[in-house]
């Protein structure tokens, strides 16, 4: 199994550790990591995909 890579930012409230691939800072990762809502996640690039379809841009 791979490991998961892990970047450290540190905002006011001091450091956190991100997904090394994610597109959100520290204080996403907080709200994440507080209020799990559903675990449920969904490919960005492919819903916009899946909305431009329809103008085949």
């Amino acid at each position: 199994m791979a490991k998961k890579r892990y970047r450290t930012e540190k905002d006011s409230l001091g450091e956190v550790k991100i997904p090394f691939n994610a597109l959100w800072g520290p204080q996403t990762q907080r709200a994440i990591d507080n209020f799990p809502v559903s675990g449920i996640t969904f490919n960005f690039p492919l819903l916009v995909e899946v909305f431009l379809k329809p103008w085949e841009l």
